[in-house]
Formats: structure tokens, sequence, C-alpha cells
């Protein structure tokens, strides 16, 4: 198959896809992410295939979601999108990023440059996470909502780090810090990240795919039982009242009317 946002090939039982928007930062489109699943299916189908590695092209591994504007969808005459439709289309998306959770076989992210919002969410659902020491993980850096990604990092780094993190708008960490909370796996050198996650694969491939397929479902299990899956799925009602919210109405107006970047330097103006 043939992809127009990522790149996707198979060498030594690994299967890597790149995604390739990296004029916009990899920023999360609604093509790339279907065509993410897509590849990911593949890949789960390939008896060739045993590991999963997910990077990102150009100077970032992804910026977040991508938040241009786009056509169509429940909204009423002020723009604003109707509640239960709002939530009903983040558990899609939230659907999407699952597929990662629950494939059959392990997928490592490929960290580099910056990893924010809906990045982290792409970055930390996957098995294992390796970042290059100059990335830097973020939450999103306009209040357009909350409660879709922070239950992510929340999982992660526990209630006390995630409420110092999203209490503050646009706050970020570094890959150190990342790995001293315990939301990702290694840290290596900028120069030698794709050695570091290629030697980590290799090595997982060496185990047979019913123990690897077994074990992720067995670590999967352990998380499920305790409410992983629901506080993901909450996050969503949570998110989609926040988008009613006067403040995140100001701000998406902002943007709308003015554009992302203009919205970054003058939003506390409006809220």
């Amino acid at each position: 198959m043939e992809y127009e946002t990522l790149e996707y090939g198979v060498d030594e039982r690994i299967a890597t896809i790149t995604l390739n928007r990296p004029e916009k930062l990899n920023a999360l489109s609604a093509q790339l992410q279907r065509e993410l699943v897509l590849a990911l299916k593949a890949s789960e189908a390939d008896a060739a295939v045993r590991v999963i590695v997910i990077r990102g092209a150009g100077r970032a591994f992804c910026a977040g979601y991508d938040l241009t504007p786009s056509p169509g969808g429940a909204v009423d005459t002020a723009g604003r999108i109707s509640a239960p439709y709002d939530a009903a289309g983040l558990e899609d998306t939230l659907r999407r990023l699952l597929t990662i959770w629950d494939l059959r076989k392990p997928v490592i992210a490929q960290v580099h440059g910056s990893c924010f919002a809906g990045g982290t969410q792409l970055a930390l659902i996957c098995d294992l996470t390796i970042a290059a020491e100059d990335a830097t993980f973020g939450i999103p850096q306009l209040p357009v909502g909350i409660g879709f990604v922070l239950p992510f990092w929340t999982w992660l780094i526990g209630p006390k780090k995630a409420r110092e993190i999203f209490y503050r708008i646009g706050s970020s960490i570094t890959a150190t810090q990342a790995l001293d909370y315990g939301m990702i796996n290694a840290v290596a050198p900028a120069a030698e990240l794709e050695a570091r996650v290629r030697a980590e694969a290799l090595a997982i491939a060496e185990t047979p795919p019913e123990i690897l397929f077994l074990a992720k479902r067995a670590i999967n299990q352990t998380q499920e039982v305790q409410g992983f899956r629901e506080s993901l799925i909450a996050g969503c009602a949570i998110d989609a009242l926040s988008h009613q919210s006067d403040a995140v109405q100001a701000v998406t107006k902002l943007i709308r009317e003015q554009g992302l970047r203009a919205a970054l330097s003058s939003w506390k103006e409006v809220v």
C-alpha cells in the first residue's frame, strides 16, 4: 500500500513507521491518524514482523494534533461543537491510539525533538519509549481543552506530578526528567538514538512471537483491571466539557480568526 503522510518499511523482523509531515512537525492530521492505523494493522498481519518502531521525519517526533480548522461537523451558529458529538469524536481518536495498545506486537516510540500534546499520547501508548537527549515532552501550549492528554501522563508519572505539570499551561520537561518520572524507558545521545532503538528492537525480536503477544497481554491486563482504559474514555468526556467553557471558546475563536502563531502570543489577553 502507498501512504501519503508516512513511510513504511520492514527489515530484519522490524517494521518502521515514519511520520512524514516534517513541514508540520508531524502534526497528527486526520489522514495521518488513519494511515498510521493501516500501517500498524499491516505490521500485525505480516508474519515477518515481530517489532514495530514509530518515529518522526525532520526536526520533531510529533508536535501534537493538527489544529488547522476543517469544514463540517456538528456545530451551531457560533461554531461550537455539540458536546455529545465532540466526546464521540474524541473517543474515535482514542480508539485509533489504542490500536497500539491492543496490537499483538510490541511497538517502540523513537522520540527526538518536540513531542507535545497528542504527540505525547502517541509516544506514551507505545510499549517502550526511547528518546534522544534533546527531546522535549510537553502539554498543549494553549488552553484548548483538558482531560484528553492528561490521563496518559497521570498513569505514568502519578497524580502529584501530573498536577504540577497540567496546572500550568504549556509546561514541558526534558527527556532526562521524563526518564526520572518513569514516562520513558531510556535516553540516548541524539546521534545514537536510531542505533539504540534498533538494538532494542532486534533484541526483542529474538523472542518468539507468541511469547511477545502473551507478555504484552499480561502487562496490559494488569493496567486494564485498574481502570486504565476507562480513565482514558472518561477523559474524552471531560475534554468535551472543557471545550464548552468560555476560556476555550475564546482561544478557539482567536485561533480561527488570527491563526495559531498569533494565538500563542496573545491568548492570555482573552481568557
